[in-house]
């Protein structure tokens, strides 16, 4: 990845309004992805791959409004 990663305070916030150990498993999911490049979808239980979608939307939305760009992203299904 040669990209620059940006965590929006609507990301933060989101993430800690979560319970304790689900921040952590967000928390844990986000940057495998978007760091190191890892697939976290075998690791996400249902409800957690529903949050983390909205997670990775917002991310990926914050993301383009800083580089400025306009291209469409895939938000493929994490099932």
């Amino acid at each position: 990845m040669n990209r620059s990663v940006y965590f929006s305070t609507r990301v933060l916030d989101t993430i800690n309004s979560l319970p304790s150990d689900e921040r952590s498993t967000m928390a844990a999911a986000l940057t495998s992805e978007f760091i190191l490049g890892e697939d976290v979808a075998g690791s996400l239980t249902g409800v957690q791959k529903m949050v983390y979608c909205i997670l990775r939307h917002y991310v990926r939305q914050d993301m383009r409004r800083m580089s400025g760009m306009h291209e469409v992203y895939d938000l493929r299904d994490i099932s």
